[in-house]
C-alpha cells in the first residue's frame, strides 16, 4: 500500500485501505485492515461509521514473557553457546509485539534479521562466546490477546483541536485486579518532625463514633525528615486507641522508621485535628484509613497509562500519598502492547466528580488517553448533576434497562479466566473520600474502599 499524507486522501482511498486483508479486528463490518494506521486514518477522515460497528473488537497483543535460544543451521557445533535478551529493546527494535519465533542467523561476517544485516546489540540480544557461520539466534516471544470493543464512534472529544473525530474502546474483559489507591498518611511533614511527644484530636470518625473529640498522644524516639509521614496501622473499622502509627522519611519509603503506640491523652505537642477533610498537614481520615477517591491523583491512573517496567509506575501524587501493592511488582499497562497500536492512540476529553468531603465537589475537565470509565458513561446515572459526560453508544444501546439505572445490567458485566469480577470505574461515591464506584458481579452499581484490588478494564481512544 502506497503511503500518502492523510490529508489527501479520497473516499476512494480510505475504501482500498479498509479492504486489505491482514487481520487486526475481529469484525469490523466485514473489512479486515491491514495495521492500526489504517484505522487511525479511516477515524480521523471522519469515514469510522461507514466501517466500524458497535461491539466490533480490535485484537492487539501484549508481550507475556521473552527468551532466546541458540543453535547453528549447518548443523555445525555453535560458535555462541547462549544468549539473552532485553524485551523492551527488541519491541522498540521491530516496532510491533507479535507471538512466534524471530530468527537471527550470522554468515561469517555479519547477522541477518529478515534478509537486512543488523547489530544484535540493537534488538536487545546478548550471545555468549564467538559467531561462527551458520550460528542462529531465535527470539521467543508469547503474547497475550487484548480484546478491545468499539464501545462508541466521534464521542470522545480529542485533545489536539487539529482532530475532532475519535473511535473509543475498551477492553472486553478484565484484565487484572489491582489496588486503586494505597492508605494514605494521616500527617505529613514538610519539614520534618523532631523526637518527642505528640498528641492530635480525632475530630471525625466515619465508623466509630466513640473515637470522635477523643485526644490521643504518642511518642517519638527519632527524629522525622523532611517530607516525611505519619500512617495509621489500625482496622478502618475499629477505634484508634491502642493502635499504632508508622513514621516513614518520605512519601517512597516503604521501610518504617519507627512504630509506635497511640493511647488516649492530653500531653505532648499539638498536631491539630484530624477530620474528614484535608489541609496541607493534616490528610482526610478517610484517606488516612482507606485511601484517596480522587481520580486524577491515582495509582490506577498511573497505572493505566505507563509503558514503565514494575518498580518505575508509580510516584507520589501528594505528600499523603503511598506507595501501591503492586508498586514493586507490577509493570504499567501500556508495557509490552504493541507500539503501533500506542501510536494511534490520543488524549481525548474526559469529565470526572470530586467528591464533597475533601476535593470540594463538582466535575474537573482533564485530558486522558488509557482511562477508567465513569458511572455516567456505564448508562448507570450521574453521580453529579450534569454528569461525567453521556453514556457510550455500547452500554445504552444494548442494556437490559430501558433508562439509566444502577440495577444489574447483564451488558455491563465482565469477566476474568471465566468468573464474573468487580470491575472499576473512575467515579468517587462523592458524600465519601475513600470510596470509588464500580461494577458488580451482576453489572449493578456498588462501591468499596480505594485500597481493595478489583478488576481493571481499561478504555482508550484511536485519535
Amino acid at each position: 500500500m502506497a503511503t500518502h499524507n492523510i490529508d489527501l486522501f479520497t473516499e476512494t482511498t480510505c475504501k482500498q485501505i479498509a479492504t486489505a486483508c491482514a487481520q487486526i479486528a475481529v469484525n469490523t463490518g466485514g473489512y479486515k485492515l491491514t495495521n492500526y494506521a489504517d484505522a487511525q486514518a479511516i477515524v480521523r477522515m471522519g469515514y469510522a461509521p461507514r466501517y466500524f460497528h458497535i461491539g466490533d473488537q480490535i485484537v492487539v497483543e501484549k508481550e507475556t514473557s521473552m527468551n532466546a535460544t541458540v543453535g547453528n543451521s549447518e548443523g555445525e557445533t555453535p560458535g555462541i553457546t547462549a544468549a539473552s535478551v532485553d524485551p523492551d529493546a527488541f519491541i522498540a527494535a521491530v516496532h510491533t509485539v507479535h507471538g512466534g519465533d524471530y530468527e537471527f542467523t550470522f554468515n561469517g561476517a555479519e547477522w541477518h534479521y529478515n534478509g537486512a544485516p543488523v547489530n544484535l546489540a540493537d534488538y536487545g540480544i546478548s550471545v555468549t562466546g564467538t559467531a561462527v557461520h551458520g550460528d542462529e539466534v531465535i527470539v521467543h516471544e508469547t503474547a497475550a490477546k487484548l480484546y478491545f470493543d468499539v464501545i462508541d464512534i466521534d464521542k470522545d472529544t480529542p485533545s489536539d483541536p487539529q482532530f475532532t473525530h475519535s473511535l473509543t474502546l475498551q477492553l472486553h474483559d478484565v484484565y487484572i485486579d489491582l489496588q486503586y489507591c494505597a492508605r494514605q498518611a494521616a500527617f505529613a511533614f514538610a519539614e520534618g518532625l523532631a523526637a518527642g511527644t505528640y498528641k492530635f484530636t480525632v475530630g471525625a470518625h466515619p465508623w466509630v463514633a466513640g473515637d470522635v473529640n477523643k485526644v490521643l498522644t504518642f511518642t517519638l524516639a527519632n527524629d522525622i525528615a523532611a517530607g516525611g509521614q505519619l500512617v495509621f496501622n489500625g482496622s478502618y473499622n475499629a477505634t484508634l486507641v491502642g493502635t499504632t502509627i508508622t513514621a516513614f522519611a518520605s512519601t517512597t519509603s516503604t521501610t518504617a522508621a519507627e512504630t509506635v503506640t497511640m493511647i488516649e491523652g492530653n500531653t505532648g505537642t499539638d498536631l491539630g485535628t484530624i477530620l474528614r477533610s484535608k489541609t496541607d498537614a493534616i490528610n482526610s481520615i478517610d484517606r488516612a484509613l482507606l485511601g484517596s477517591n480522587n481520580w486524577l491523583e491515582s495509582a490506577m491512573r498511573q497505572y493505566l497509562n505507563s509503558d514503565k517496567a514494575a518498580g518505575s509506575v508509580w510516584t507520589p501524587q501528594s505528600v499523603f500519598d503511598r506507595p501501591p501493592t503492586w508498586a514493586a511488582t507490577t509493570a504499567g499497562f501500556l508495557h509490552g502492547i504493541d507500539p503501533d497500536f500506542v501510536a494511534v492512540l490520543g488524549n481525548v476529553k474526559k469529565k470526572t466528580g470530586l467528591n464533597t468531603i475533601s476535593d470540594g465537589g463538582g466535575t474537573a475537565t482533564h485530558d486522558e488517553k488509557v482511562f477508567l470509565l465513569s458511572r455516567s458513561e456505564v448508562f448507570m446515572g450521574d453521580e453529579y448533576a450534569g454528569g461525567e459526560d453521556t453514556p457510550y453508544a455500547y452500554y445504552k444501546n444494548y442494556s437490559d434497562n430501558q433508562s439509566a439505572s444502577t440495577g444489574a445490567d447483564k451488558n455491563r458485566i465482565k469477566y476474568r479466566a471465566g468468573a464474573a469480577k468487580y470491575w472499576w470505574l473512575r467515579s468517587p461515591y462523592a458524600g465519601t473520600a475513600h470510596y470509588v464506584r464500580l461494577v458488580g458481579t451482576s453489572g449493578a452499581w456498588d462501591y468499596i474502599r480505594a485500597t481493595i484490588a478489583n478488576g481493571v478494564a481499561p478504555a482508550c481512544c484511536i485519535v
